[in-house]
């Protein structure tokens, strides 16, 4: 008896993008050519801006985003990279819109370029509380509604209409202690071989920030480090503990007189934890 085949997996889920500060919308190329298209990029470059540049063509289509004034890149169908240069070749006669974006937004765009939708089991409002336990990332599409999220909390967008179904699109991981722990295990065991002295520090600012942060109070013995080795309880908060593991860590590296990009991360900086755990914006 043979298995039944597994069904494929789902396409990509093309977000829609807020609209609340278009700079234009579908203007053909035939009369606002590409390199005025690119004119006008270059100058409104800075290390505030993000958006999203969409380029339409009957069926083809194209999209690139910028987040904080960095170019992440450019997506086709199917959740395929692709290049600017390429696209300005394939499409010469195309519809261009940009929207300038909120910095998250932006992110998660590019992030969830290629996930694909999720239907929850729960319709709106029930669906609310099971966002915010999951500390969820992403954005929630029902029907023409679609909102933004970061650690369960609405960024912006427009959330569903009561008792309408509702869909996920995520490429980041919960931000609570299951997905984030193993992550900074890993950070700070790296940090620890680069730099043995790590641990004591650790442990050092711990007693300083326990203070603000409750959780890293050494006689709670919720957070610790021993030899490099982070241990966290299993009942630690995890609203407690996303700023607690990010304050100490950082604490720790200057007080060893390190930066961050001084730590031999590796692979780990382009693990999705690491804007998860907050140090994309150190």
């Amino acid at each position: 008896m043979t298995n039944p085949a597994s069904p494929p997996p789902l396409p990509p889920t093309r977000l829609p993008v807020p609209q609340e500060r278009l700079v234009y919308q579908r203007l053909p190329t035939d009369f606002y050519p590409w390199t005025e298209v690119l004119s006008d990029l270059e100058r409104r470059l800075d290390p505030t801006f993000s958006a999203i540049l969409d380029v339409q063509d009957q069926g083809r289509w194209a999209r690139f985003v910028w987040v904080r004034g960095a170019a992440r890149g450019g997506v086709g169908a199917g959740g395929r990279d692709v290049p600017l240069d390429v696209t300005m070749r394939s499409l010469p006669r195309a519809q261009v819109s940009l929207a300038l974006v909120d910095p998250l937004v932006a992110e998660i765009v590019w992030t969830c370029r290629a996930s694909a939708a999720r239907p929850m089991q729960t319709p709106w409002p029930a669906a609310y509380d099971q966002l915010v336990n999951e500390r969820f990332h992403g954005a929630l599409i029902s029907g023409p509604h679609c909102s933004f999220w970061d650690s369960g909390r609405v960024v912006t967008g427009a959330l569903p209409q009561s008792g309408m179904p509702c869909v996920t699109v995520s490429n980041g991981p919960a931000q609570g202690n299951v997905n984030l722990v193993p992550f900074w295990q890993k950070l700070v065991l790296v940090t620890h071989r680069a730099n043995p002295a790590f641990s004591e520090a650790w442990r050092q600012v711990s007693m300083q920030l326990s203070g603000k942060h409750p959780v890293l109070d050494p006689f709670a013995n919720e957070v610790r480090v021993l030899n490099g080795q982070l241990q966290v309880d299993k009942d630690a908060n995890p609203k407690e503990l996303k700023p607690a593991l990010l304050a100490a860590y950082l604490t720790t590296l200057r007080r060893l007189g390190l930066r961050l990009n001084d730590v031999p991360a590796g692979e780990l900086r382009r693990d999705e934890h690491w804007r998860a755990a907050g140090l994309e914006e150190q």
